[in-house]
């Protein structure tokens, strides 16, 4: 575990801070530092990831269910790439709030059917992951 988070500005202008193993607190405490200490305003994209956490179920409840069973990591590059485009262009929709509402509360039920059978991986990545990649890439 570090002794400190790495902060740096990614090619999005996004604003990254690795807390290495501690993501308890690691959203206030990078608000903290990038608006008080480092005057970043309040309105920029904050995203915050812990690189050394093991876990591939986020106990917060905000991650991809049926891209990170698909892909079969959380921090898989697909799956960063698709709670990016939910951060940064779905959230800021009304009906894109609506949606990630109601994915929330249902997706984990084809997720938990997806994540140990190779089969229906292979057939959501090319029915689901794939077609939502192209949308973003090009689309958004």
């Amino acid at each position: 575990m570090r002794s400190s988070p790495e902060c740096r500005e990614d090619e999005f202008n996004t604003h990254v801070i690795d807390f290495g193993n501690d993501p308890i607190g690691a959203a206030y405490l990078a608000s903290i530092i990038l608006g008080r200490v480092m005057g970043v305003a309040k309105s920029s994209t904050l995203t915050y990831s812990t690189s050394d956490f093991t876990s591939s179920n986020p106990e917060n409840g905000s991650w991809c269910f049926i891209a990170t069973a698909t892909m079969g990591s959380y921090d898989h590059p697909e799956v960063i790439e698709l709670r990016r485009f939910r951060d940064n262009w779905l959230l800021k929709k009304p009906w894109g709030r609506s949606f990630t509402k109601y994915y929330y509360r249902y997706g984990s039920y084809p997720a938990k059917f997806i994540e140990n059978k190779k089969l229906f991986k292979k057939i959501s990545y090319y029915l689901v992951i794939k077609p939502l990649l192209f949308i973003v890439r090009n689309f958004t």
